[in-house]
């Protein structure tokens, strides 16, 4: 009996010892950061690029307005890029708050195939996000996170407002301090997939 309370004693002593060196029992290693700065990049959306899509029109319309219109063609865009402060309260919870910008342009020709000025314009989103953290060991990081929020639309001289609904499947960080991420996404705000790289402090 002695030898059992000596042997839970030493383990509470070393699991004591290994929390205040930043690692839990669940082998996590917390580094001491509670805070991180990441930067992304992924693929616009379809929506995003609706803003800017018009109709195509051949030079033979129902009307003689028609006939005439100009050409829009299809959106371009170089991708959403975002800016991330994320806060954790706990080893496995953080609260993250993101911001992206998406460039979007388009070109344009008349019913003579005369090239015309192209419409520019572009997208700012915030999105708040809660994510939880399977995993948060020395090299590598295994999490998931879902979010809220909302785009601002600017283009060919309107404005739209648009919800922005954002989950992370499952998310990947490798590094330290310094760390690079890629990430699986079903979301309204990008196609596919967001890499990047990020900062903890």
């Amino acid at each position: 009996m002695k030898r059992l309370i000596l042997i839970l004693t030493v383990l509470a002593f070393s699991v004591s010892l290994r929390a205040q060196n930043g690692e839990t029992a669940q082998g996590y290693n917390t580094r001491g950061d509670r805070d991180e700065v990441r930067v992304g990049w992924s693929i616009s959306p379809a929506y995003f690029l609706g803003e800017f899509y018009g109709p195509h029109y051949f030079g033979i319309g129902y009307t003689l307005g028609d006939a005439y219109r100009d050409i829009v063609s299809e959106a371009h865009s170089a991708g959403v890029f975002s800016v991330e402060y994320s806060h954790f309260f706990k080893n496995w919870i953080s609260v993250c708050a993101d911001f992206g910008y998406t460039p979007l342009w388009n070109y344009k020709t008349n019913a003579f195939g005369v090239k015309l000025p192209s419409d520019k314009g572009f997208m700012f989103h915030v999105l708040p996000k809660v994510r939880f953290s399977y995993l948060r060991a020395d090299l590598v990081s295994l999490y998931s996170d879902i979010g809220l929020g909302v785009a601002l639309g600017s283009s060919a001289g309107k404005v739209t407002f648009n919800a922005l609904f954002h989950t992370t499947l499952l998310g990947v960080t490798v590094g330290k301090r310094v760390y690079g991420f890629a990430e699986s996404n079903l979301s309204m705000k990008n196609i596919g997939f967001t890499i990047g790289a990020g900062y903890r402090f």
